[in-house]
């Protein structure tokens, strides 16, 4: 999360989007997600899927009235679109269209927002809420000077 916050936050002030910096910082991001997702499944679920998948059924559960245990297949979802992103952003530097752009970080801070604010308990979810409020910060500082340089101040 901190990866993805420290990301975004250089791109939403800079505008930039592929840089030898964020190539690193998402390459190192998507491997901690990696890491973060093989450890919570041995830690906390003796490496079962099915017990995973059980897990993420009842929390649902508990949070929107829905037993749904599907969340864990978006978790891995969620680290392959951030390789993905992160060999556009570096090795290949391949052009995206904007729409891309745009549903590939709606889905990775909508996932980040979901994990480390709606799922998550006591600190962990306040340093989710303090990160989202960077983001939000961050961007519309970065809209703010783009709307006055379109203006001609």
């Amino acid at each position: 999360m901190a990866v993805l916050a420290l990301g975004y936050t250089i791109q939403f002030r800079t505008g930039v989007r592929n840089s030898d910096l964020l190539a690193v910082l998402w390459g190192f991001g998507a491997a901690f997600a990696t890491f973060h997702t093989a450890t919570a499944l041995h830690a906390f679920h003796a490496g079962s899927l099915n017990e995973a998948i059980e897990s993420t059924a009842r929390r649902t559960e508990e949070l929107f009235g829905v037993r749904v245990g599907g969340g864990v297949y978006v978790n891995y979802l969620f680290v392959a679109v951030w390789w993905m992103d992160t060999l556009w952003r570096g090795r290949i530097r391949a052009t995206k269209h904007r729409t891309t752009e745009i549903a590939i970080d709606f889905f990775l801070i909508l996932i980040a927002f979901f994990g480390a604010i709606v799922f998550a308990n006591g600190t962990i979810r306040y340093l989710g809420i303090g990160t989202i409020a960077l983001w939000i910060w961050a961007y519309r500082k970065k809209t703010a000077s783009m709307n006055r340089l379109t203006a001609g101040e």
